[in-house]
């Protein structure tokens, strides 16, 4: 499960665990640090032994969803939706060692906007600017065929700045595309506040880009 180094699991001979940032559904997400090009990265694992199958196809997947929003091959359709800088955190390595499977991203300095939100509700600006670059992160997402499905204030990154100066969306462990298996497509998921009517199953109609909308709605609204 990578070498025991300076007191952190080594993965891949470059990236070496800090700390463990949370745990759930059988995934340990670690700070790490980048042993090559320095910084620090996030690290997300899964034991390919003792986690369920679904809990590592959604790993898979997510891994597989991030290498799409940053593949140089991207199609037609899906460049359209990149009009500037990408706001999605990319994808830096996936691999295995021994049973354990693992993803590397970027680690995002700040809070996540349920923290911020403890210390009370956004300005209006605020609010704003975190819409516009949630908004931006979908619209990458959405264009390239994928839907996050789990939009609240723990997924979202923002600065420690007054006011805020950027928001990112992060946590696509719960998202579909067409690469998810047919047997987890279709099955809800995501946090019950935040979550559309269709999504929840109250509603018989397509869960689609109009469900990370409603959810980012109820964010906003929270937010204030």
């Amino acid at each position: 499960m990578g070498v025991i180094e300076s007191g952190g699991k080594i993965f891949s001979g470059r990236f070496r665990s800090v700390r463990v940032m949370k745990r759930g559904l059988g995934i340990e997400t670690l700070l790490g640090v980048d042993l090559v090009h320095g910084g620090e990265v996030v690290i997300k694992t899964a034991s390919a032994v003792s986690v369920s199958l679904s809990v590592r196809l959604r790993l898979e997947h997510e891994a597989q969803v991030l290498r799409q929003l940053r593949t140089a091959s991207l199609d037609q359709s899906c460049r359209r939706a990149f009009k500037g800088k990408p706001s999605i955190p990319p994808l830096i390595q996936v691999g295995q060692e021994d049973d354990l499977f693992y993803l590397v991203m970027p680690y995002i300095p700040g809070v996540t906007l349920r923290e911020r939100l403890e210390r009370g509700a956004l300005s209006v600006r605020d609010a704003v600017t975190v819409g516009r670059s949630v908004l931006t992160a979908l619209e990458e997402a959405h264009g390239c065929g994928v839907l996050h499905r789990d939009v609240k204030p723990s997924n979202i990154i923002v600065d420690e700045g007054r006011p805020l100066k950027r928001a990112s969306l992060i946590d696509f462990g719960l998202s579909r595309s067409e690469r998810l298996e047919p047997m987890l497509r279709d099955v809800p998921v995501g946090t019950v506040r935040y979550i559309s009517p269709e999504q929840a199953g109250m509603l018989d109609r397509e869960v689609d880009a109009r469900s990370d909308l409603y959810s980012l709605g109820v964010v906003l609204y929270e937010s204030l």
